[in-house]
């Protein structure tokens, strides 16, 4: 299962029902109803994306329901440019109260990881998705499924960079384009042909990969150098990089076995392999 965002506000002093609907009405004009999952059946509550949750320690939180995967360093899925700036807007609106932002299930024994967050850090995340946004992630997903069969994905039509491979099997294969969304589905001979003409050879096709990553390094070193010396831009901690490199690699092997699944069972069990590259990345984040 993703993992997907979560945000605490934590207080001394209980919230009041007139405190969560302010907050619901400035986050929705500033950030969309979009953004949030709504909690409740029906009626005013149907409305809710915030609820109280009571801390051990005598305090209070505010835990925030958003419609996003978690997005941080190491697992780069997310929409982290919102994430951040509600970070960062949550910070300025609870000068007194402390910002927690993480994940469900990321703990190291599967319960709820949160950090505290001051601008600082949320100016961290900010600069790292400028920097890369959800490449990384996309990139490795994409490496992961195209070493079963040895090939590599297709140029986009509009973009003209690679596509990122989403499904397949023996039978089609399924890409996306990261920047427009161009939706791509390879069956029969059509995917055939692919696989013969496909495989890891292309100088030409080397050259466009590598230069997605070229931009997003060359978008990096427009920013401000002294604002980003200025927050300390810095690794995520090694123990949690472990963890996050583990939920990557069983992201990727859910979206590769689904694709192999019908409602009637496996298609075809012969054909079910775990790819190499997610064994490596889960051997890796395992030790």
């Amino acid at each position: 299962m993703a993992l997907d965002i979560d945000i605490v506000i934590k207080r001394k002093n209980r919230p009041s029902d007139k405190d969560l609907r302010e907050l619901q009405y400035h986050l929705m004009h500033r950030f969309g109803m979009d953004t949030f999952r709504m909690i409740g059946e029906d009626g005013a509550d149907g409305k809710r994306f915030v609820d109280v949750a009571e801390g051990g320690d005598g305090t209070f939180g505010i835990r925030l329901y958003l419609r996003s995967r978690y997005y941080e360093r190491g697992y780069e899925r997310g929409d982290g440019l919102r994430a951040a700036m509600m970070l960062l807007y949550l910070i300025r609106a609870y000068p007194d109260g402390e910002v927690w932002y993480g994940s469900d299930g990321l703990g190291e024994y599967g319960e709820d990881f949160l950090k505290q967050y001051d601008a600082q850090k949320a100016l961290q995340l900010l600069y790292h998705f400028l920097d890369v946004g959800k490449l990384p992630y996309a990139r490795e997903m994409d490496e992961a499924l195209n070493s079963v069969d040895g090939t590599e994905s297709p140029l986009c039509t509009f973009c003209g960079f690679p596509m990122i491979r989403k499904s397949m099997s023996s039978k089609f294969a399924s890409f996306y384009c990261i920047g427009c969304e161009e939706q791509l589905k390879l069956t029969g001979d059509v995917h055939e042909h692919w696989i013969k003409t496909r495989k890891k050879s292309s100088s030409k096709q080397t050259d466009n990969n590598g230069g997605g990553t070229h931009h997003a390094s060359e978008h990096s070193q427009n920013l401000d150098q002294a604002e980003r010396e200025s927050v300390g831009i810095s690794e995520t901690d090694e123990s949690v990089q472990k963890r996050l490199a583990h939920r990557r690699a069983i992201d990727y092997m859910e979206i590769y076995l689904s694709s192999r699944i019908t409602p009637g069972g496996i298609t075809d069990p012969a054909e079910i392999r775990i790819p190499d590259a997610m064994l490596k990345l889960l051997r890796s984040s395992s030790t």
